[in-house]
């Protein structure tokens, strides 16, 4: 009898349990079959316009690379694209030449083939919705750049690196570097706000007050390559030993 009495407090505590959690979802959601409504059909249709704009958009060829850009080395050539797009974009939007420009390697989602380049790929290659931005840092703030780039191989410019000597070469635009001296540095918003372990700028204050994505700043440089009619030439320097 006791056996009957718990099984029937059990089974009422758990059938209450039941009915509340089915009361409260159908409160909190509503099912339609969107295969089955009129709706759907707007939405399909809506869909397929709007992937039919997107497919036209970024299948069209914005560049021709001589060989394929890889991310293989300590310096390799596809960073090296990257930071060329990142300079010149900030030239020309920003009239301000950064004294060193850096991107990081994990940022960089896809290498690029050899051949036709589309905006496609540059959306692969940069999924993100970094911004460019410029600011000012120490020599000292400068060195643990350095230190990261030497850990984590990220890709840089304005800079000559070699760390295969008893004595390490740093030089800044071809001068040996200043401690007490203050660079201007291009990068996206990822990095100065401390993504990848890049914790030393604090609250930098931008040099430029309009933002430009990273991934639009390559497309933009695609493109003025190719109104020159110049291709996508893969290169390295040896900024990087």
């Amino acid at each position: 009898m006791k056996r009957v009495v718990i099984y029937w407090l059990f089974l009422s505590v758990f059938i209450q349990s039941c009915h509340k959690h089915l009361v409260k979802t159908k409160t909190d959601f509503n099912y339609v079959d969107l295969q089955q409504t009129e709706a759907s059909i707007v939405l399909t249709d809506s869909i397929k316009r709007y992937k039919t704009i997107v497919d036209h958009e970024t299948s069209k060829v914005i560049a021709i690379a001589d060989n394929p850009l890889t991310k293989t080395g300590n310096e390799n050539t596809l960073g090296n694209f990257v930071c060329d797009a990142m300079e010149q974009v900030c030239l020309q939007q920003y009239k301000i030449k950064p004294d060193i420009t850096l991107v990081n390697r994990g940022g960089l989602r896809v290498e690029l083939p050899k051949g036709e380049i589309k905006k496609l790929h540059l959306f692969e290659l940069m999924p993100f919705e970094n911004q460019l931005v410029v600011f000012s840092i120490t020599g000292k703030q400068l060195m643990e750049v350095i230190a990261l780039i030497k850990e984590y191989k990220h890709s840089f410019k304005g800079m000559r690196l070699d760390f295969t000597t008893n004595e390490e070469v740093i030089l800044i635009n071809e001068l040996k570097l200043d401690t007490t001296a203050i660079y201007k540095l291009l990068t996206s918003d990822y990095i100065a706000e401390g993504g990848d372990n890049f914790k030393m700028f604090g609250k930098p204050s931008y040099l430029n007050s309009d933002k430009i994505k990273l991934r639009e700043a390559l497309i933009q440089y695609c493109i003025f390559l190719n109104e020159q009619n110049k291709h996508i030439i893969p290169y390295t320097d040896g900024r990087y030993k």
